[in-house]
């Protein structure tokens, strides 16, 4: 039993209405948010003991703040006051998996399939059991219903190209995971499960792609209505962080913001006045951003995280100088850190300075930065430069570390057509355009190309 839980124990007993659960102190480090949540829904399950919503509720917020031996104990006793609801018994199911008993997994998740035999996330995490216990036949039964019922789901397919790659078929797997990939470009597993598949297969080239958009991706997806049900209890600083940075991730910065909202009082903490600033700066707000930046204490204005996110803010109100000049401050005083060469290069690229820009940017990549941003930003710098080929050899490196991002293609046609290559170019377009590159963006690079050709000295242009 963890210290954390010792506290929570006493809440979660078999809803009998009997007693109290004896008072206890709650450990140091629990985040004061989670603390009032679970204290909350214990009154209420006090309150109301017979009440099944009120044991769900209780249960619910503990499972979700990853409070799992007490989470357990509460979904058994929702579990006994609505024997008929599939809900609590699929809940115990994943936290009794969360916590290594998958044999109590599994036979809670016979009870949800007696009860609701339709619901394809149960087939989909009954058939993961059945691969961690090795019965492969029951496994692709599992997952290919779960597949039948939600065509959509990610889960059964990642499943099954798991059960290929057990079962020694690489291609098999491959051939499930890559359409996959192309729907989902973003999604960890999928690019983790094509990794071991090209490893097996000894394309060393493409597993070392598949790792690197891996390490790219954002968070899994989950099409599990029950699983977000549960989720959304989830609270504190590190859930609120984290929910931030996946909707800043999405394009909802009004959204991340709302999640930061409740930990206003906390802005003397570095990685929540980072967060701050950073969905801020997405907002617009940018001399908000310095005002925040400047009145933090020094210990915080001085760490690498803040003084970039300062020079982005410089930045976006048009003070590239100023930004330049503190980014370069900050790698004087932290030359390893990758992200202070990477702004460096943009901003000097800004500042029609495109050599020394390529430098600054190959020396991001040289401190490990393999982000796909700082691998078109030095392929900009080196065509701004005049180096086409260069920058042609950078595009293509980015093309095959990150096979299923459209903008390497879409830089690249225009390259080509700058070297007069203009086949080349157009099929290059095209393959930008089937990875996904959004359809205004397919059109000015398409005026751009008719551009170059028609340009004087271009090939099949005026000479």
């Amino acid at each position: 039993m963890r210290l954390r839980d010792l506290w929570l124990v006493g809440l979660c007993a078999c809803g009998d209405g009997q007693g109290s659960p004896p008072a206890a102190q709650a450990p140091a480090g629990l985040d004061p948010e989670v603390e009032r949540e679970v204290r909350a829904a214990e009154e209420q399950r006090r309150a109301r003991p017979r009440d099944p919503e009120a044991a769900f509720a209780l249960a619910a917020v503990l499972d979700a703040n990853e409070l799992d031996e007490p989470a357990e104990a509460a979904w058994r006793a929702a579990a006994e006051l609505a024997p008929e609801d599939a809900r609590a018994w699929y809940h115990l199911a994943r936290v009794c998996e969360r916590r290594g008993d998958l044999a109590g997994a599994r036979a809670a998740l016979e009870r949800v399939l007696a009860l609701a035999g339709d619901y394809a996330p149960a087939h989909a995490r009954l058939g993961r059991l059945e691969l961690e216990a090795g019965r492969l036949a029951e496994a692709e039964r599992a997952l290919r219903r779960a597949q039948e019922l939600d065509p959509l789901s990610p889960a059964a397919p990642m499943g099954l190209a798991r059960l290929a790659l057990l079962r020694d078929e690489p291609a098999a797997a491959r051939a499930l995971l890559e359409p996959l990939a192309r729907r989902l470009p973003r999604e960890p597993y999928v690019h983790g499960l094509l990794a071991r598949a090209a490893a097996m297969l000894g394309d060393e080239e493409r597993a070392r792609a598949a790792l690197a958009a891996e390490a790219e991706a954002g968070s899994p997806s989950v099409r599990d209505p029950w699983q977000a049900e549960v989720q959304r209890r989830a609270l504190g600083l590190k859930v609120r962080l984290e929910r931030a940075k996946a909707r800043l991730a999405a394009g909802d910065a009004a959204g991340a913001w709302h999640e930061l909202e409740p930990l206003a009082g906390r802005s003397d903490e570095l990685a929540v006045l980072d967060a701050q600033c950073e969905v801020l700066g997405a907002l617009g707000r940018h001399a908000e951003v310095l005002r925040r930046i400047d009145a933090a204490p020094t210990e915080l204005r001085t760490s690498a995280l803040l003084a970039l996110e300062r020079a982005l803010a410089l930045r976006a109100l048009g003070r590239t100088a100023e930004a330049l000049e503190a980014v370069e401050a900050e790698i004087a005083r932290n030359p390893a850190h990758p992200g202070g060469h990477a702004l460096r290069g943009a901003l000097l690229l800004e500042l029609e300075r495109p050599e020394e820009a390529a430098e600054a940017l190959a020396a991001a990549q040289a401190r490990h930065d393999r982000s796909l941003a700082t691998a078109i930003e030095l392929a900009r710098a080196r065509g701004a430069a005049g180096d086409f080929e260069g920058a042609l050899e950078e595009l293509e490196r980015a093309a095959a570390a990150f096979p299923s991002a459209p903008k390497p293609w879409a830089y690249r046609s225009e390259f080509l057509a700058l070297l007069e290559r203009p086949d080349e170019a157009r099929a290059s377009l095209a393959e930008a355009e089937a990875r996904g590159l959004e359809p205004e963006l397919v059109a000015r690079v398409a005026e751009r190309l008719a551009e170059l050709a028609s340009a004087p000295g271009a090939a099949g242009g005026e000479r």
